[in-house]
């Protein structure tokens, strides 16, 4: 204890020195800390089910290995006949309107089969889960209610079970209530029974999640052999369907963080970098800082104090910094935390806000104590090699550094400049792939548009015809709220995902098993196109004229016309969709420019739009155009659907800019922390630069006088200290390319149309930093051609 109070007297007494290496500190384990707090919470802590590893997304698998959805006879089938599975589960989610005596309420809904829960391994809070006998067709209506919504709407009432609310127009009777952590894979509001019949179900109809649990002692690779039977034997049973159809089973927690673990493990690395920047950084300082004091411990040597109690006080004022920049970069992490918590898209993974919990804290006690032992080696070794002569009798000079010494804190210097080169360019390669996602045309015009979703409940609108009136009315009183240009709809969010259909050419052979071909197919209505800036390229657009008595129509993409009519004119041949609703035939009419949609790194897909005057849908996603501002529509939007239906809460109510940035909300994150880090890293590397030029100045401001005094111009004695600097940012740069060639092709998965070793990025960021290296030389520099002979000599 008393050598730590001694400890802290020292540092006390330089408080500049002080501050400065706490901070730097604080920045590097500060930043450390948030993104272990992400990282433990989504990557290294298990999910809140009992044995969750024994947990498994089965998802199908198409020719090209890309998984997808699966079909309600698929998931049966693979029910029955899999033996390595405890329970095998599958399920959708839906928007549902709750309504009563309070304003309606848009709800998320899990329609799921009665083993969801038991696969899972989670009992309800209160009451019970749904049967087999209640997930029948026309059986029972029941309803599972979350925990958070039992609290926020229910106000947590004990007697909740039995009560009946209104779903849909429907009652459904409350049987029990989910604790919060349910929703973890699957964030819903409310859960309701599957109740499908599989005999109105297309085998490519793929629209189900499926989980499973396995058996105790069942491998992966078992798992996946058993599955691969039984996809084969389906295979041959169902060839026209399921020709190149597999199956791909994922470890449930991988399944649900794949999205962010490469982009966690990216900033976690950065970080790293940082960490390490800042331990060279205080390094060079602490070296500085013994220099200073080599006369004080020179005398204790010679007073009889052994080299290892120097080493060990050395240790101490380092441990004592690392404590002090924890806690300042705890409290940093702490504020960064929530903002991350607010801006990164992770409610389908956490049910509560990331926090910084015992595992975070201990993880930043362990951190600060390795970082400042790794900054406090260095210097302190060099102390214990000190040499009690040379020091002091060099006592009347001041200090000096001694060659070994100046050569490790190049040295640092070195490796500093090197690993800001490595996270400077990969900073760089992001910043240039978000330029271009930025710049990527879309191909349609997301200025002034307003989107919002219905749906139409089965009860109230329950044949075609009272869809379409719906419909009509609904688009003409929309048209006529003041500044809206035009109005359309569509049955999916044009901005984010459609339907997949096999479909058939008229007049073309008919294909072998697994060849069959597909497009992702939206129903529109006749002002779509037009109100989305959506260009035509060839044919006409749909009319008024194409209504439900007139021959089927449909428009097609340009990536459609690439792929299925690639020598031919598209206009007037004939397509039918594989679905037991779609049974005619659609002649196509127009062909458009092709549509980025929801992930605007995605190469476009073959699409086909068909009208929904002759096709009515019961949900309904409208798009607004304005010329004002479109945020501006929300209330008139929702009074207008009010009056219309006071039980269909509009939901999704967004611009279409705001969808895109939603899109690029994690790649904005990303690509904006680690341009944070960066400016972190190259601002300690320049600081780092500058500290060991001006110590060179300081330390030969004797030699630098008696240059002047013997008639050397002071432009060379600039050049003579620039050249130093010069040396260590070449060295430094030429090292950190080096690094960065290594390491940026982990960065091929996050980038967009861009190389990892892009040439324009390796080029400009040595010029990058180099400039801002040499600006911090530029300082010491003048100071040596500024020094007085005089002054110089008369210190010997």
């Amino acid at each position: 204890m008393k050598n730590l109070r001694v400890a802290l007297r020292s540092l006390v007494k330089s408080p500049g020195f002080t501050l400065v290496a706490a901070l730097t500190f604080a920045l590097g384990i500060g930043a450390n800390v948030t993104i272990y707090s992400f990282v433990s919470q989504l990557l290294l802590r298990p999910l809140p089910f009992p044995e969750a590893e024994s947990l498994v997304a089965v998802w199908g698998r198409v020719s090209n290995g890309a998984k997808e959805a699966v079909s309600l006879p698929d998931f049966l089938d693979w029910q029955k006949q899999s033996t390595v599975f405890t329970g095998i589960s599958a399920g959708f989610r839906r928007a549902m309107a709750l309504t009563g005596k309070d304003e309606p309420v848009r709800l998320l809904a899990g329609r799921v089969s009665p083993g969801y829960a038991d696969v899972l391994g989670v009992a309800p809070l209160t009451g019970r889960w749904f049967n087999a006998d209640e997930d029948k067709p026309g059986g029972s209506r029941v309803v599972v209610l979350s925990e958070a919504l039992w609290q926020t709407r229910f106000y947590r009432q004990p007697d909740i079970l039995g009560k009946s609310l209104t779903l849909d127009g429907q009652p459904c009777t409350v049987i029990g209530v989910m604790p919060r952590h349910f929703q973890v894979a699957a964030k819903c509001d409310i859960w309701v029974p599957l109740a499908l019949d599989p005999a109105k179900s297309h085998r490519r109809s793929d629209f189900l999640y499926v989980v499973a649990r396995l058996q105790p002692g069942t491998t992966m690779a078992r798992a996946q052999a058993e599955m691969d039977t039984i996809t084969g034997r389906l295979t041959k049973e169902y060839p026209d369907t399921n020709t190149g159809y597999g199956t791909q089973l994922i470890p449930l927690q991988t399944d649900l963080v794949g999205s962010v673990r490469m982009p966690l493990l990216v900033l976690w690395g950065a970080v790293g970098l940082v960490l390490l920047i800042a331990c060279a950084n205080i390094s060079n300082l602490l070296i500085a800082r013994s220099c200073a004091r080599a006369r004080d411990y020179s005398i204790r040597l010679a007073l009889g104090a052994s080299r290892g109690s120097l080493l060990r006080d050395q240790l101490r004022e380092c441990w004592l910094l690392g404590a002090l920049g924890g806690g300042l970069g705890l409290l940093g992490a702490g504020l960064a935390v929530a903002r991350l918590n607010s801006v990164l898209p992770l409610d389908a993974l956490v049910t509560q806000p990331v926090t910084l919990d015992l595992s975070t804290f201990a993880f930043a006690i362990g951190l600060a104590f390795g970082a400042s032992t790794l900054a406090g080696l260095a210097p302190a070794w060099l102390t214990s090699r000190l040499n009690l002569h040379d020091s002091l009798k060099s006592a009347g000079h001041g200090a000096t550094a001694g060659g070994h010494r100046q050569r490790l804190r190049a040295i640092l210097v070195v490796a500093e400049l090197g690993l800001a080169v490595a996270l400077l360019v990969g900073a760089g390669l992001m910043l240039r792939s978000f330029n271009k996602l930025l710049h990527e045309d879309p191909g349609y015009n997301p200025h002034g548009i307003l989107t919002a979703t219905v749906s139409l409940p089965a009860t109230a609108y329950p044949k075609p015809a009272d869809q379409a009136a719906f419909q009509k009315r609904v688009l003409e009183r929309l048209a006529a709220l003041p500044s809206v240009g035009s109005v359309a709809l569509t049955n999916v969010p044009y901005l984010g995902g459609g339907n997949y259909l096999s479909i058939v050419i008229q007049g073309r052979s008919p294909l072998p098993p697994g060849q069959g071909i597909d497009a992702m197919f939206y129903t529109v209505s006749p002002e779509f196109h037009r109100t989305l800036g959506i260009r035509l390229k060839q044919g006409r657009f749909f009319t008024a004229q194409d209504h439900e008595k007139a021959p089927h129509v449909m428009v097609v993409n340009e990536t459609f016309v690439r792929r299925y009519f690639p020598h031919e004119n598209p206009v007037g041949a004939r397509i039918n969709f594989l679905d037991d609703n779609n049974p005619d035939w659609y002649e196509i009419i127009g062909v458009v420019n092709d549509v980025k949609q929801e992930d605007l790194t995605q190469p476009s897909y073959p699409e086909a739009n068909i009208c929904s005057l002759q096709n009515p849908i019961s949900r309904l996603n409208f798009i607004l155009r304005t010329e004002g501002n479109p945020a501006a529509l929300a209330s008139p939007l929702r009074a207008a659907l009010r009056e219309l239906d006071p039980g269909l809460p509009p939901y999704n109510v967004l611009t279409a800019e705001e969808r895109l940035h939603e899109n690029l909300g994690r790649t904005r994150v990303v690509t904006g922390l680690l341009a944070l880090f960066a400016t972190v890293a190259v601002t300690l590397s320049a600081l780092g630069v500058y500290g060991v030029i001006a110590f060179l100045v300081a330390q030969r401001q004797r030699e630098l006088g008696i240059r002047l005094a013997l008639g050397a111009a002071p432009a060379r004695l600039v050049a003579l200290v620039m050249r130093e600097g010069i040396t260590l940012v070449a060295l430094g740069t030429a090292a950190g390319l080096g690094l960065a060639a290594a390491l940026t092709g982990l960065l091929r998965s996050q980038l967009y149309a861009l190389s990892p070793f892009d040439p324009y990025t390796f080029a400009t960021v040595p010029l990058v930093l180099g400039l801002t290296a040499l600006l911090a030389c530029a300082v010491p520099a003048r100071r040596a051609a500024q020094v007085d002979p005089m002054v110089a000599l008369r210190a010997e």
